[in-house]
């Protein structure tokens, strides 16, 4: 999948559709995931992807250095296309002036990552291309609202001390 990636990439700068590819990288192999700004198509080979790839990169695109490198193409997860979509309706990004790659994800590791467990898109939404396929299945609803559904089934007034108690 890597490779169709930094083709999908490399194609965009080539093209001039996109100035610069806010993607992940590593400093050195075996090293931590960061961002990276690919400017020229001949780096995108320093583009990576795999299940360190955590940060949501979207937290670029309002930062005035990244702005002034151009047109953006990012790469996004499932859950990184949602961001976008709240960037856009804030009126914070123009999508139209930008390109967003989505990959197909099965998942991250890292603390935060008990999101992906529950997660119900593998296959971003709302983005120009997609790349690569997977694995992963719906996440089970019925398992992921199972306490919620626990605890509205309790009284009224069972509920109402739960969170007076938390709120006090």
């Amino acid at each position: 999948m890597i490779d169709a990636l930094r083709d999908t990439c490399k194609k965009l700068l080539e093209e001039v559709t996109v100035d610069v590819i806010v993607g992940y990288g590593r400093t050195v192999p075996g090293g931590p995931v960061h961002a990276v700004f690919i400017t020229d198509a001949e780096d995108v080979s320093r583009l990576v992807w795999d299940k360190h790839c955590l940060p949501n990169l979207t937290v670029y695109l309002t930062r005035p250095e990244v702005r002034a490198l151009g047109r953006p193409g990012i790469i996004l997860k499932g859950c990184d296309a949602r961001s976008l979509l709240v960037l856009q309706q804030e009126g914070q990004i123009d999508r139209t002036e930008m390109r967003a790659i989505g990959v197909a994800c099965d998942g991250v590791d890292g603390a935060i990552t008990g999101k992906c467990a529950w997660c119900d898109v593998h296959i971003p939404q709302n983005v120009n291309e997609v790349v690569g396929t997977t694995d992963a299945g719906v996440a089970d609803d019925g398992a992921r609202y199972r306490e919620v559904r626990v605890f509205m089934a309790k009284p009224l007034e069972e509920r109402l001390a739960f969170w007076k108690d938390e709120f006090a």
